[in-house]
C-alpha cells in the first residue's frame, strides 16, 4: 500500500512513483475542507530519501488547519450574509437588501428615477385558515417569482414579511406593474 494514514485521514502520506516528481521521495497530503461537502488537497513533495519527521507532519497538520479554519469561517461568514439579504421563503431580498439598495440609488442621486410599490395581498390570512400555511407558503413564493421576473437588475423586490412585499422600479415600468 503506498499510502499511510495519519491523523483520522487529515494527513497522509504517498510514495506512489507514478504521481511524483522524479526529484521526490514522497507526498505528504494535508486534507481541507471548504465547506462541509467539499475538500480540497494540498500536497507536500520531500525531497530526500529521508522519511517524513513527526516535527514535520505536525506542522503542516498546523497548516493545513489554519487554512481549513480561514477557508470555512469565510464560507459560513457567506452564508451568514447571505442569509440576512435573502428572504429565506421566497428566496427575493429581504428588507436589509432592500435598505442597502434604496440608499445605493439616493447615494448615486438617481432615486427621482425611481417609483416604489407596496404589495398586500388582500384577504391572504383567509387562504392560510382554509388551505394552510404550506400551500400559503406556495402561493407567496409564486407570487415573489412574479415580481422578480418583472424587476430587471438595476430594480428591486423585496419581502417585507406575511403577504407585504415592496417593489422599487423606474419610474415607466409602474403602469405595467399595475397590470400584473
Amino acid at each position: 500500500d503506498n499510502f499511510g494514514i495519519f491523523n483520522d485521514e487529515e494527513l497522509f502520506y504517498c510514495t506512489d512513483k507514478s504521481i511524483l516528481h522524479e526529484t521526490a521521495s514522497s507526498i505528504l497530503v494535508c486534507k481541507i475542507k471548504l465547506n462541509p461537502e467539499d475538500c480540497l488537497y494540498m500536497a507536500f513533495e520531500k525531497d530526500s530519501e529521508t522519511n517524513w519527521l513527526i516535527d514535520e507532519i505536525e506542522h503542516l497538520n498546523v497548516y493545513a488547519r489554519i487554512i481549513s479554519t480561514f477557508i470555512f469561517t469565510n464560507y459560513y461568514n457567506e452564508k451568514i450574509i447571505e442569509s440576512t439579504l435573502i428572504d429565506p421563503l421566497t428566496k427575493i431580498a429581504s428588507i436589509l437588501k432592500l435598505k442597502i439598495f434604496g440608499n445605493s440609488i439616493f447615494i448615486r442621486n438617481v432615486a427621482p428615477n425611481y417609483s416604489i410599490f407596496f404589495l398586500n395581498v388582500n384577504n391572504f390570512k383567509l387562504i392560510n385558515t382554509k388551505y394552510g400555511f404550506d400551500i400559503g407558503n406556495q402561493i407567496l413564493i409564486q407570487i415573489a417569482k412574479i415580481l422578480d421576473n418583472f424587476t430587471a437588475s438595476d430594480e428591486i423586490v423585496a419581502r417585507l414579511g406575511g403577504d407585504n412585499f415592496i417593489i422599487l422600479v423606474k419610474s415607466g415600468k409602474l403602469s405595467t406593474l399595475m397590470d400584473l
